[in-house]
C-alpha cells in the first residue's frame, strides 16, 4: 500500500485508465472468442449431428415404407395398384440412397465410419430379402412369398434398422457431451468476466482510497539560517500583523490632522 500512497494523483488517474482499458479489452476478447466458439459448436452440430440424424431416420422410415408397400404387394390383385407399390418402393430406395450417400460424404470419426459401413452391409441384405419376396409374388408365389418374408425379411428389416439406430445412440451422446462442453464454457465465460469485473472495482477502490503523501508544508528560514514549521512561525506572523495595523492607523491620524488641523 506504501506504493499506492505515495503514488501523485496524476499517477493514479493515469494509471487506473490503462488497467481499466486492459481489462475492458480482456473482456471483450473473452466474449469474442466464446461466440466465435459456440458459432462452430453449433454449425458442427447442425451440418455433422442434425442433418445425420434426420438423414438416417429418414432412411429408417423409409425401410418401413417397403416393408409395409412388400406386404401390400402380396395382396393386391389390380395392376395399377400394384404399379404404384413398387414405384413407391423404387422411390423409397432412392432416397436411402440418397441420405447414406450424403452420410459418407461428410468427416466422419473412425468408429462414425464403422458404423455406416455396418448400416450399408445391413441394407444390401434387406433389399436382397424383400427384392426375392416381390419376386416370388410377381411369380404368384404369395403364399410362399408370405412365409420368406416372415422368416426372413422381417430379420433383416431388423438388423438393418437396428444399425441405424446404434449410429443414432452415438450421435444422441455425442450430443448431449457437446451440450455439456457448451453449457461449461458458457459458465467460464461468465465466471471469468465477472472475475475481471469484481477485479476492477477492488482495484479502483484501493487504489483511490489510499492515504495521499504525507504534506510538510512550506518551511520558513529563521535567523542563523534554521528552517521553522508554519506552526513555529505563526505567532510572529500573528505580532507583525498587529504592528503593520497600528502604523496604518498612525499615519492615517497624521494625516486627518495635517489637513484639517484638529488637535
Amino acid at each position: 500500500m506504501n506504493f499506492f500512497s505515495n503514488t501523485s494523483t496524476r499517477g493514479k488517474i493515469l494509471a487506473l485508465v490503462a488497467v481499466m482499458a486492459f481489462l475492458l479489452v480482456s473482456v471483450g476478447y473473452i466474449g469474442y472468442r466464446f461466440t466465435t466458439k459456440g458459432a462452430e459448436d453449433t454449425r458442427f452440430m447442425y451440418y455433422d449431428r442434425l442433418l445425420p440424424v434426420d438423414w438416417l431416420n429418414n432412411t429408417a422410415t423409409n425401410a418401413t415404407g417397403i416393408k409395409a408397400n412388400v406386404f401390400a404387394l402380396m395382396t393386391a390383385a389390380d395392376e395399377t395398384v400394384r404399379k404404384n407399390l413398387n414405384d413407391e418402393i423404387s422411390e423409397f430406395v432412392r432416397r436411402n440412397d440418397r441420405n447414406l450417400e450424403q452420410i459418407g460424404r461428410l468427416e466422419l470419426e473412425t468408429a462414425d465410419r464403422e458404423n455406416l459401413s455396418r448400416i450399408l452391409a445391413a441394407l444390401e441384405v434387406w433389399r436382397r430379402e424383400w427384392g426375392h419376396t416381390r419376386t416370388l409374388i410377381g411369380e404368384n408365389k404369395r403364399d410362399e412369398a408370405l412365409d420368406y418374408f416372415l422368416k426372413n425379411g422381417l430379420a433383416a428389416i431388423s438388423a438393418f434398422q437396428g444399425e441405424i439406430q446404434k449410429l443414432l445412440d452415438r450421435y444422441h451422446s455425442l450430443g448431449e457431451k457437446a451440450y455439456r462442453e457448451t453449457a461449461d464454457d458458457a459458465a467460464a465465460a461468465i465466471s471469468l468476466i465477472l472475475g475481471i469485473s469484481a477485479g476492477a472495482v477492488i482495484f479502483a477502490c484501493s487504489w483511490g482510497c489510499s492515504s495521499p503523501p504525507a504534506s510538510r508544508g512550506p518551511s520558513t528560514v529563521s535567523g542563523r539560517g534554521s528552517r521553522s514549521s508554519p506552526a513555529e512561525i505563526s505567532p510572529c506572523i500573528s505580532r507583525q500583523g498587529r504592528r503593520t495595523k497600528s502604523a496604518a492607523w498612525g499615519r492615517l491620524s497624521r494625516r486627518w490632522q495635517k489637513r484639517f488641523g484638529t488637535p
